[in-house]
């Protein structure tokens, strides 16, 4: 049980309450987050930032603590990790059940805390912001929803069969009843894309109700910084005439088997002493990287596994084209990936046919092919093979896109100057 006491600051300063039960903090000892630059941004203003999360790790499926705990980073921070059952699977009723239990102790937390000047929760999690919107609405505090997926419709749309689709509806109609009650008194509707915050604005929200898209971005000046500290220290020798890196999850719902055959057709094409491809990260796929990798004796695909900064940096700053590489039912508008590889200034390739595409199209970033299509990947590396030139003035608008919308301290200084007015 979390006691009062643990919860206050001991200054004057206005306090901003992040809740989310999927973002990790600081303590998780991951790469910075959207939830992570929230707090660090809101610290560097001047604000108490109370973090409140779960005890449960959505993406391992592990207990972080046994019971609730608060620890205290700062004086001006403060995390809350709330006892959560946990859940296997994410689409269940046991998740659903978890996240109600997890609602009300949030709800019993801000019940406890004797100042909350606004509140930052992420969507979806149903019962906690309809409980947190209320409560907000009677304390008159600012609420903020941050959609990072729209559901349930982000899961309809995966769905093929036509009796699973209405099954589904079926069975998500009460969840979408208690959305809707929800948003009522939400003042601040953010999406963590323009897709997700046009999606927001068809809901049932108060006409007062702020729209804003705020992109997962990334910390510039640590970028820039990085970037540079790689090329003076120049730890990684590049190889090859491009170099191409895959970093992020190895799950199932990646199209890592498209990375794998693309360097397969380069190296059987005679390019292996041209392009170079790097997969970074850890999950499902790794040991058929490792076996696809020995079976083709490819001389043109390293897989690093999962490499701290001091390891990964470098190697950043010496690639040029970053993969995002997603299978045909994916249903992201957008995620993390391109902004951390055009904050050092790489251009993407990219199989996710969304907003992704529409910003490599606008700021010439990049190429997009479609889904599974390891040839279309390939022809994409092709141009720049052909196009040296073209490939130098895609990685300056790369930078120049990270610098306009996906610099994290610009974004989230003005989303939380707007919420705080």
């Amino acid at each position: 049980m979390v006691k009062s006491e643990e919860l206050k600051f001991k200054n004057n300063k206005p306090t901003i309450a992040l809740v989310s039960p999927f973002e990790p903090s600081i303590l998780d000892g991951v790469q910075p987050l959207r939830y992570m630059e929230i707090t660090r941004v809101a610290l560097e203003m001047g604000y108490n930032v109370l973090f409140v999360t779960s005890t449960f790790k959505h993406v391992t499926k592990q207990h972080r603590h046994n019971q609730s705990r608060v620890f205290e980073v700062s004086a001006e921070h403060k995390i809350v990790y709330l006892k959560s059952i946990g859940y296997k699977r994410n689409i269940s009723v046991l998740r659903f059940i978890d996240h109600t239990i997890w609602g009300f102790k949030v709800l019993k937390t801000f019940k406890q805390f004797d100042r909350i000047d606004a509140v930052i929760a992420t969507f979806p999690t149903v019962v906690s912001n309809l409980l947190i919107s209320d409560y907000c609405e009677k304390k008159e505090i600012p609420f903020a929803l941050d959609i990072i997926d729209p559901w349930p419709d982000s899961f309809h749309g995966v769905v093929r069969n036509v009796w699973s689709k209405r099954f589904i509806w079926l069975i998500t109609l009460p969840q979408k009843w208690l959305i809707l009650l929800g948003l009522r008194n939400v003042d601040f509707l953010i999406g963590l894309s323009n897709e997700y915050a046009q999606w927001g604005k068809q809901l049932y929200l108060k006409p007062t109700t702020q729209y804003l898209a705020v992109y997962p971005g990334v910390n510039l000046d640590y970028s820039r910084s990085i970037l540079e500290l790689g090329k003076r220290q120049n730890s990684y020798l590049k190889e090859a005439e491009i170099e191409i890196i895959y970093l992020g999850s190895l799950s199932d719902t990646y199209d890592i088997p498209c990375i794998l055959e693309a360097a397969k057709i380069m190296d059987g094409e005679g390019y292996f002493k041209r392009v170079k491809f790097h997969i970074v990260g850890s999950g499902n796929q790794a040991q058929s990287i490792r076996d696809f990798i020995q079976i083709h004796q490819l001389k043109n695909l390293v897989y690093h596994g999962r490499l701290e900064d001091e390891d990964l940096m470098p190697l950043m700053s010496q690639c040029d084209i970053g993969l995002i590489q997603h299978k045909s039912d994916a249903s992201q508008s957008i995620t993390y990936k391109p902004f951390t590889y055009l904050g050092y200034g790489l251009v993407l390739i990219n199989s996710l046919w969304s907003e992704v595409r529409n910003l490599i199209d606008s700021y010439e970033i990049g190429f997009t092919h479609k889904p599974s299509d390891a040839r279309g990947l390939v022809d994409c590396v092709y141009n720049y093979l052909d196009h040296p030139n073209l490939l130098k003035e895609h990685k300056s608008n790369a930078l120049k896109c990270a610098n306009e919308i996906g610099d994290n301290s610009k974004n989230y200084f003005e989303m939380i100057e707007k919420i705080m007015m």
